[in-house]
Formats: C-alpha cells, sequence, structure tokens
C-alpha cells in the first residue's frame, strides 16, 4: 500500500466526534490547550506504532490485531480478542460517539 493510504487510514481511524465535539468545547470551555497537545503528541505514538507494527503485519499477511494475534498464538486468543473488541465498541465506543455527535448538532 502506497504512504498515504496507511496514513490516511491511521488519521481517519483515529478522528470521531470525541474529538471534533468533545475536545474542542473542552478547550473552549477552560482555555487548557492540554488536550489540543494530547492530539498532536499522539501522532509521534502513531507513527511509532505503526513503524513497528506495519512491518509485522505484511509479512504475516494480516489486517487486524485479532488476526495477528490469532496467527501469533492460537484461535481462541484470535476469538477472544475479537470479542473483547467487539463489546467494548458496541457498548462503550459507539454509544459515546453518536451521543456527542448528537449534542454537536443541536
Amino acid at each position: 500500500l502506497p504512504w498515504y493510504i496507511v496514513a490516511g487510514s491511521l488519521m481517519l481511524t483515529n478522528l470521531s466526534t470525541e474529538q471534533l465535539v468533545g475536545l474542542n468545547g473542552a478547550v473552549f470551555a477552560d482555555g487548557c490547550l492540554a488536550g489540543i497537545c494530547w492530539e498532536t503528541f499522539a501522532v509521534f505514538a502513531m507513527c511509532i506504532t505503526a513503524s513497528v507494527f506495519l512491518p509485522l503485519y505484511m509479512k504475516s499477511g494480516v489486517a487486524t490485531t485479532s488476526g495477528f494475534l490469532g496467527t501469533r498464538f492460537d484461535a481462541a486468543t484470535r476469538t477472544g480478542v475479537a470479542s473483547v473488541f467487539l463489546v467494548f465498541y458496541t457498548l462503550g465506543l459507539c454509544p459515546v460517539v453518536l451521543y456527542s455527535g448528537a449534542l454537536g448538532m443541536q
């Protein structure tokens, strides 16, 4: 994959209404730029993480974390990690993102 596809996918997976609504609202409310600093330095962490894990993913031929763990360990680990991710996204992240997006649209 070209570098701009990888960079775009990293950027877009980190972007949601939590950042667009919540972070901007928090900075506006108290004037503290700590949230902006957090997101700025997250770019460096994502680049380091991508430079470490992307070659491993490409060499093993997998595209997801659970797939990588499945090839590294076993199918039970893959299923367990995928289940934990699915439950977290369904019950933890999606309601927060949808609610903050609805608040931003009011």
